[in-house]
């Protein structure tokens, strides 16, 4: 399996503005402004045309686009003669794509700058608010860059983390341990540093899908004092009350219960936690006990400090 990364997005020294995810959970990447025949008008989402959004959105440019042939081919009012997609792009582009040996069953990684739009009267307009998009849709993961304009990745993941606990990837340039810190503390699962493997980005997503897809059964009901943790809900109560955890904090939890009584370096839990080949600094499990601890009150205690060494989770009779 092969892995493409591929820009998308109308945010580009063309003249585009940012593209849009709309209030149904549809992203859209429009075709970037150019001389083409192709028009805005001839391009619509839900009946709308691409124009009248472009417009609302303050979209000052002309009205022609360059349009990469898509797989989804329901987006063209009008196909494009001779049109024959080859892994959604034809001519150079598919012929290129060939030669690297991309077949069925390779992943595409697309990124681009998105932001949530909503339709109030009629009018199509960029919104700050995107809890009821995470509430509401049913999003796996999300991979967040923290160079973003507009709002930036912590701003993202701060406003998601209001609302879900979806997995959170962070991508970022920077490699200061104060900002893999500060993202550990707003919720962030992972943090990967630029420059990074594209081997590395998928086995960290294919290792949070294969966890956080598992097939439930009675065994999947830990408990541990007066702490609860369901895995098939993803849930975890103390004395019957709900307890918010994110999913790095969920697993945290569940890896103490499963070594009650063992004392844990925190060389162990990030191999066992994070994935072991995790190139973090074993620090990050501190910050990250610190918040589960936090959040859950006295039972908090059950996480004991061994010093010089790690942690050992035990329920004083």
């Amino acid at each position: 399996m092969k892995i493409i990364l591929s820009r998308k997005g109308f945010d580009s020294a063309n003249g585009g503005i940012v593209s849009p995810i709309f209030e149904d959970g549809t992203m859209v990447s429009f075709p970037i402004p150019s001389d083409d025949e192709d028009t805005y008008d001839s391009l619509y989402y839900n009946g709308i045309p691409y124009s009248k959004i472009l417009h609302d959105l303050r979209y000052k440019g002309g009205n022609h686009c360059h349009v990469d042939p898509d797989l989804d081919l329901s987006r063209r009012a009008k196909k494009i003669d001779g049109w024959f997609p080859a892994f959604g792009q034809r001519d150079a582009a598919a012929s290129y794509l060939k030669n690297l040996g991309v077949a069925p069953g390779d992943i595409f990684l697309f990124f681009g700058n998105f932001h949530f739009v909503e339709c109030k009267n009629g009018e199509y307009k960029y919104s700050r608010e995107c809890g009821d998009f995470y509430r509401e849709k049913d999003i796996a993961l999300l991979i967040l860059d923290v160079m973003m304009p507009k709002m930036n990745g912590w701003e993202v993941c701060r406003e998601v983390r209001e609302n879900s606990k979806v997995p959170i990837i962070m991508l970022t340039a920077k490699s200061d341990e104060s900002d893999e810190l500060m993202g550990f503390d707003l919720g962030v699962d992972e943090y990967i540093s630029k420059p990074f493997s594209p081997k590395i980005l998928v086995a960290r997503v294919e290792a949070i899908l294969r966890r956080t897809n598992q097939i439930g059964d009675s065994s999947q009901i830990k408990k541990a004092g007066l702490i609860v943790l369901d895995k098939t809900a993803h849930e975890v109560t103390i004395d019957g009350k709900s307890v918010e955890l994110s999913f790095k904090e969920f697993e945290l939890l569940e890896y103490f219960m499963d070594n009650q009584g063992i004392a844990l370096s925190r060389e162990r839990i990030l191999n066992s936690v994070w994935n072991y080949d995790y190139f973090g600094d074993a620090r990050t499990i501190d910050t990250h006990v610190k918040k589960l601890r936090s959040k859950l009150g006295k039972q908090g205690e059950y996480i004991k400090t061994v010093w010089g060494m790690g942690y050992k989770f035990e329920v004083e009779a």
